[in-house]
């Protein structure tokens, strides 16, 4: 509901394709970038152009036109960059004057985390919150401090919410003292299982 028809957007990181369908779909034109050629090759359909790069390559990002996109899109990818703060910072350029970019992040303080932690437990797993493949983790309040630093004003925010013993986050509740279940429950950020941002640069 961000994104509307006809704006120009670059998609960083296409994961399984489903969001560059999306925007095609709406009547976006999107420019598609992701080191895997395997999924390039599935999102080409939905793309103006798909580009086979590396987030991290300073060079690429460098690269770009300036002022050239409406919106700038990492769907569950900064979380997996060396330095997100820094690639923001160098694709700030390639915003339109009102461009925004809109980001996705699992919330590493989902309750499901909290309980495993509780117990010492750190478990990296294939996909979810502890993807053995993340390189960065974020809450509600680093990730906010992550944009001040990169020189992004959050104007909005979603949370997309899961219960502690959905699918995905691979606990059982019964696992678990009931005191510490109803701890969580009482908290209403437990429940947030990742969380949308909507941000601009700041204009100094």
């Amino acid at each position: 509901n961000n994104i509307n028809k006809d704006e120009i957007i670059l998609e960083c990181g296409c994961s399984g394709g489903h969001m560059t369908k999306y925007l095609w779909e709406k009547g976006c034109i999107v420019d598609a970038v992701d080191i895997d050629p395997v999924i390039l090759k599935r999102v080409r359909p939905y793309a103006r152009k798909v580009i086979a790069a590396d987030l991290d390559d300073p060079l690429f990002r460098k690269s770009l036109l300036r002022k050239c996109y409406d919106v700038i899109c990492f769907g569950d990818t900064l979380e997996h960059l060396k330095d997100p703060e820094q690639c923001l910072k160098e694709l700030a350029p390639s915003l339109k004057r009102d461009g925004r970019i809109v980001v996705s992040l699992p919330n590493v303080a989902h309750g499901s985390v909290r309980l495993k932690l509780f117990y010492g437990r750190f478990q990296r797993v294939e996909s979810g919150i502890l993807d053995r493949t993340h390189l960065q983790f974020y809450d509600f309040e680093s990730a906010l401090d992550m944009f001040d630093r990169s020189g992004f004003a959050v104007d909005e925010v979603y949370a997309v919410t899961f219960e502690l013993d959905h699918p995905v986050s691979g606990i059982n509740l019964s696992d678990y003292p009931e005191t510490l279940i109803q701890i969580l429950s009482d908290d209403e950020t437990a429940t947030d299982f990742q969380y949308v941002f909507i941000a601009r640069p700041i204009k100094n």
